[in-house]
């Protein structure tokens, strides 16, 4: 909220307009990332608490690398789909959209190395990552607001989420030293299959407080004129705090 807060005091509604769209997108997308955090974490503390520490490796292993290719056939998608996405929502220029698509990338491979953390308790490590990324998009917001370039703040939410999956790895790199060979992890593609159940009922659980919240966003930034969207982004700013804080 100090991010949308700040930026709503200093950025013109057609660039607030922006930067809340990206936002809203993210959250979206984030019903799949919990999703799929939720079931590796599931997985993998099922595991734990059997003490199969190794084999919960295996399994958010063979989980990032299938999440990595189907993020990645998002992201091009998402490329390729440029002109459909900017006329839609009325944004003009189309290099903010094509920097988008690692959001959709890294968000998707640090929600599998969140649920790992999470699954083994590694709970600080979380929470340095979740404050890693604030603190990044909040910097890289004010460096693009000091050069000038109000029209290319909405890349620092890419940005931040690129270097919170970077800390992620990192943290999961600290946690699990042990090198498990190759011949094992596709050997174990088929006995560790993903929950795709458990995925679902998240999906479920989180999506419709989601949708709730932002969905009235997307609506209004194609039906408005950019002005007109930025300032019922602004409005919806204020509506939310006062929703969440009291």
């Amino acid at each position: 909220f100090l991010f949308n807060a700040i930026l709503g005091r200093t950025l013109s509604l057609n660039d607030f307009g922006l930067v809340t769209l990206f936002n809203t997108i993210l959250g979206l997308l984030g019903v799949v990332f919990s999703g799929v955090a939720a079931a590796v974490t599931h997985r993998v503390a099922f595991l734990a608490g059997r003490e199969k520490y190794n084999e919960g490796t295996l399994f958010s292993r063979i989980t990032l690398r299938k999440t990595f290719f189907v993020a990645f056939l998002a992201s091009v998608a998402w490329v390729f789909s440029d002109g459909l996405i900017g006329r839609f929502f009325k944004v003009n220029d189309l290099i903010l959209i094509w920097f988008f698509a690692p959001a959709i990338l890294f968000g998707a491979m640090a929600a599998v190395q969140g649920g790992l953390l999470k699954g083994r308790f590694a709970f600080k490590a979380l929470g340095v990552a979740g404050v890693v990324e604030a603190v990044a998009k909040f910097i890289f917001a004010i460096a693009f607001l000091w050069s000038g370039r109000t029209d290319l703040i909405a890349m620092s939410i890419p940005a931040s989420i690129a270097i919170a999956f970077v800390v992620t790895d990192w943290y999961v790199g600290r946690l699990v030293r042990d090198v498990i060979p190759e011949d094992e992890i596709i050997k174990a593609d088929t006995r560790y299959t993903f929950p795709n159940k458990f995925f679902g009922a998240s999906i479920l659980s989180y999506g419709a407080s989601a949708v709730f919240l932002n969905i009235d966003v997307l609506v209004a930034k194609h039906f408005l004129s950019p002005e007109a969207a930025g300032a019922y982004a602004l409005l919806s700013l204020v509506g939310k705090m006062i929703v969440l804080f009291g």
